[in-house]
């Protein structure tokens, strides 16, 4: 009688446990994974040690093509500087075969970015308003010999980007408009490319 009971109570604990994971599994894969926004905040903040903000909306859709939008994305600028952010973007979704992750190469289905403005300062009595940010992205205990991750970008599509650099080192400033930049993969392994912009007023195409 012992025996039956506790095979039933051992069958029930697995059931239920299973069960369990099920839900967790199904929540994760159907829910929007965009009230984590506060954390991701967090944690781009401390990595980078600049504000980092999403003032628009924030979607994560988890599923074999994972995307994720967000929206008036927000990167601090310098403690000195006088403009307030460094990095603003309008609209970015990026979307990623999610089984590639494991099974390698990670393919980017697609990185659609509108709206972004970058303004780079070199005042010369200052370090550059980007060196911090380039110092936290840099592992200087990264063996040079650890392989990286294979990377393969399927579409790119850039609108109205603005880049605006001042610096000690020029003269004037150099301003850069990418209106559309379109990188796209072919089948035969080769990429379609289309840029429109200009360079300090010239055109470039």
């Amino acid at each position: 009688m012992r025996t039956i009971r506790w095979r039933r109570i051992a069958f029930w604990f697995t059931f239920s446990t299973i069960a369990l994971i099920v839900l967790a599994l199904g929540w994760l894969w159907t829910a929007d994974l965009g009230v984590f926004k506060p954390q991701l905040e967090r944690f781009v903040t401390q990595e980078l040690g600049r504000e980092f903000e999403i003032h628009g909306e924030f979607h994560v859709d988890l599923a074999q093509h994972t995307t994720v939008i967000a929206e008036d994305i927000r990167l601090a600028n310098a403690e000195w500087a006088e403009e307030k952010d460094m990095v603003t973007v309008g609209r970015a979704e990026l979307r990623i075969d999610l089984w590639s992750l494991f099974n390698g190469p990670v393919l980017l289905e697609l990185i659609d970015i509108d709206d972004t403005n970058i303004l780079l300062l070199n005042p010369g009595d200052k370090a550059p308003n980007w060196e911090q940010l380039i110092e936290a992205v840099t592992d200087e205990n990264d063996a040079a010999e650890e392989p990286g991750m294979d990377v393969l970008f399927a579409q790119i599509d850039i609108d109205r980007l603005h880049v605006h650099l001042e610096s000690v080192e020029r003269e004037r400033p150099l301003h850069l408009v990418i209106e559309r930049l379109a990188q796209s993969h072919r089948e035969d392994d080769y990429l379609n490319l289309e840029v429109r912009g200009s360079l300090d007023g010239r055109r470039v195409e």
